[in-house]
């Protein structure tokens, strides 16, 4: 594989890796077709699929599929399964047979890794587990010593990872890869590829992370609010989506005990992050807002703002320590 992957070639993966179709499964939408809300679970985390203007059978079908979909994505990317392809890579070090589905989101993941100046790193995953096994250990939490720290640190670096069509490695024993920061955006695409493909003109995708195709069916955008993180229940700001993704990984999603660190780390450092309480990236590629709302969380906001413009087509809501709102 390539040692770096240019600008063009990033945007060319997104869009390959996210362009799904369902050929023929339903028919066109209709105006009076009602709204259609299916909930449940993926990756771990909450997950729906809203859609209007289809009879029921067409949106039984597509709701079908989806649902298939996501099963399959789930054993290819998740981490509570021991079988999947991403829990096998960890356990051996190297996967043998790839699916392609893996190694685009590894392309995606190098542009991301190279883009943020390695403040995305999908190898984190040795270090978090050394969190989640101390810090967040229900029964007996600790500290990690200092040198349990450096030993997980000194495994961390995505240079390492090397893959083609016939085999993913890790250069050391003990490296580990979680996905976590991109791939509900990249199965959140799989889907809103899907709906579109089976003919959905209005519909709202979360899987993670959400995704609207189209506008909602009163003609506004569809509405996300964003959770402020100081107040349960309350919502911070509120993003419109008309084709477009937002994705949110605050730090309030997930702590280890009162340590004070969350289930963000920072590569670089192995702190959580200190600027600010949530981070919310808006995009046409679902995949792209998971994988930048990840990167973002370590970045100043003078950083945010280049790597955004650099992108384009990125919009971005912060939410300082201090709980002041910040629209770049």
């Amino acid at each position: 594989m390539p040692k770096s992957v240019s600008r063009r070639r990033f945007f060319q993966i997104i869009a390959a890796a996210s362009a799904t179709g369902l050929v023929g499964a339903v028919r066109a939408a209709t105006p009076g077709g009602g709204i259609r809300i299916w909930e449940g679970e993926a990756l771990g985390a909450d997950a729906s699929i809203t859609l209007a203007g289809l009879e029921p059978e067409c949106t039984d079908a597509l709701l079908e599929a989806c649902l298939k979909e996501i099963g399959r994505q789930e054993g290819i990317f998740t981490l509570y399964e021991p079988s999947s392809d991403l829990s096998r890579l960890n356990a051996e070090g190297t996967l043998s047979r790839p699916p392609r589905e893996l190694i685009d989101l590894l392309e995606i993941c190098r542009g991301l890794f190279e883009l943020s100046e390695r403040a995305f790193d999908p190898t984190i995953q040795p270090l978090w587990r050394l969190y989640a096994e101390t810090y967040g250990d229900l029964l007996s939490p600790r500290a990690p010593e200092p040198s349990e720290i450096a030993s997980r640190r000194r495994l961390i670096g995505f240079g390492d990872v090397t893959w083609d069509s016939e085999r993913v490695r890790f250069a050391r024993p003990g490296m580990a890869i979680t996905l976590n920061g991109i791939a509900q955006g990249a199965i959140t695409d799989r889907v809103t590829s899907l709906l579109r493909g089976g003919g959905a003109t209005h519909a709202l995708v979360n899987v993670g992370e959400y995704s609207g195709v189209s506008s909602h069916p009163s003609g506004r955008p569809w509405q996300v609010g964003i959770q402020d993180p100081s107040t349960a229940d309350a919502i911070a700001g509120i993003m419109g989506l008309t084709d477009q993704a937002v994705a949110t990984p605050g730090a309030y999603g997930g702590r280890f005990g009162d340590s004070g660190f969350s289930h963000i780390i920072d590569p670089r450092t192995g702190e959580s992050p200190r600027r600010y309480l949530s981070v919310s990236v808006r995009h046409a590629s679902a995949t792209l807002a998971d994988g930048l709302s990840t990167a973002f969380s370590f970045m100043t906001e003078s950083a945010i703002a280049a790597t955004a413009e650099r992108v384009g087509g990125v919009s971005v809501l912060l939410i300082r320590t201090d709980g002041t709102l910040v629209r770049i």
